[in-house]
């Protein structure tokens, strides 16, 4: 990474969960971009919300139009309604328990393109990681989305968005996703959920498991990270609707 950054301090950029607060993270990524504000990152890591907004950021600004449109533009009726919440903007007329709508979203933004240029970027050496949960293991995964992009051709898409849909899939919501891994000698299933639910967001120490980088040489990064919820939650009085339950829970 430090190669990437030609030289100088590796930006880093985290981005957290916080369900249609995502709209926040994607307007504050466009606002550095007109503000002139916005480095190249050298390593991006998203959770659950973040992650949908995560391959938009490393890919920079110019995909800014494209993460624009998918928090704010014509297909944001997946996860936007003014009489619903987050989570049944995501699900409804899909149905709980459906994928539907949170398919249909990242299916569409990603591309063979958005894959390719994931994989043109990584060759750089740069890093772009999502977080899922293990939801046998209750551990969190850290999936190399470089590594999955470099697979080219359809099973590499695949995979780049079931990890994606993954990473978003609040339980309780949304079924587990279920991603076929192999250890080489065997092939087997397991099931992942929203990576919020093991952590927010992170930075260094996770990803140093990841990345063939000590974290010596990440010494002098520039750390940015963007919370995509409040920090403290108002009082709400809340009703006892399913939906609005679950929504005031994560």
């Amino acid at each position: 990474m430090r190669q990437a950054a030609h030289g100088g301090p590796v930006n880093i950029l985290a981005l957290s969960g916080g369900g249609s607060g995502g709209a926040f993270g994607a307007g504050a990524l466009a606002g550095m971009t007109r503000g002139h504000q916005r480095p190249d990152f050298q390593l991006v890591t998203g959770v659950s919300a973040g992650a949908l907004i995560a391959p938009f950021a490393f890919l920079g600004s110019s995909w800014d139009s494209a993460l624009q449109d998918a928090f704010g533009g014509e297909r944001s009726y997946l996860i936007h309604s003014p009489k619903a919440s987050f989570l049944a903007r995501l699900v409804f007329p899909s149905g709980l328990g459906s994928h539907g709508r949170l398919y249909e979203l990242v299916d569409h933004f990603v591309t063979p393109q958005m894959v390719a240029d994931v994989a043109a970027e990584t060759s750089k050496g740069r890093r772009l990681i999502i977080a899922t949960t293990d939801l046998d293991k209750q551990e969190t995964v850290l999936w190399d989305m470089g590594a999955i992009a470099a697979y080219v051709g359809a099973a590499a898409r695949q995979l780049f968005r079931d990890v994606l849909i993954a990473s978003a899939s609040v339980p309780g919501m949304f079924p587990p996703v279920i991603i076929h891994v192999s250890d080489g000698v065997h092939a087997y299933d397991e099931l992942h959920v929203d990576g919020s639910v093991t952590t927010p967001f992170f930075i260094t120490r996770l990803v140093a498991d990841v990345v063939s980088t000590s974290l010596d040489q990440l010494n002098g990064s520039n750390v940015y990270v963007i919370v995509n919820s409040q920090l403290a939650s108002p009082p709400h009085e809340s009703s006892l609707e399913t939906i609005e339950l679950l929504g005031r829970s994560f």
